[in-house]
C-alpha cells in the first residue's frame, strides 16, 4: 500500500524554462505590462513641481525682452487713461500752468480787471 503523501512533500513538475535555464516569458510579459503602466492614461499623475522646466523662449535666447511682457505694460499704462482711468476728485485736478506764471509776469487780465476797476471810480 502506498503512503499518503502530504502537500509540502508534492514537488511542483519542471518547467520547460526552469529546465534549460531561462526566466519564463510570463514574467516578462508581466514586467513590460507593468512598465507600460507608467505610460499614458495609466501613468500615475505629475504634480506641477515635477514638470520640467518649460522649454527655452526665443526671445530669452536673442536677448530681447518678451513682447507680450512689453504689452502688459502698455495695456496697464493705457488703463491709466481714457474712460479707464480712476475718478479724480476735483481738488485733485491741478490747474495748468499759465504762461504768464511761467515767465514770471502778472497776468494781463489782472491789469485789465485793475484798469476796469480805477475807470469805475470816474464818471463818464
Amino acid at each position: 500500500k502506498a503512503r499518503p503523501t502530504m502537500l509540502a512533500e508534492v514537488k511542483k513538475p519542471a518547467n520547460v524554462w526552469q529546465q534549460i535555464g531561462f526566466p519564463e516569458p510570463s514574467a516578462n510579459a508581466q514586467q513590460v505590462m507593468h512598465q507600460s503602466d507608467n505610460f499614458g492614461y495609466k501613468s500615475r499623475p505629475t504634480m506641477l513641481a515635477q514638470v520640467k522646466n518649460a522649454p527655452v523662449n526665443v526671445w530669452n535666447q536673442l536677448g530681447f525682452p518678451e513682447p507680450s511682457a512689453n504689452a502688459q505694460q502698455v495695456m496697464h499704462q493705457n488703463d491709466n487713461f481714457g474712460y479707464k482711468a480712476r475718478p479724480t476728485m476735483l481738488a485733485e485736478v491741478k490747474k495748468p500752468a499759465n504762461v504768464w506764471q511761467q515767465i514770471g509776469f502778472p497776468e494781463p487780465s489782472a491789469n485789465a480787471q485793475q484798469v476796469m476797476h480805477q475807470s469805475d471810480n470816474f464818471g463818464y
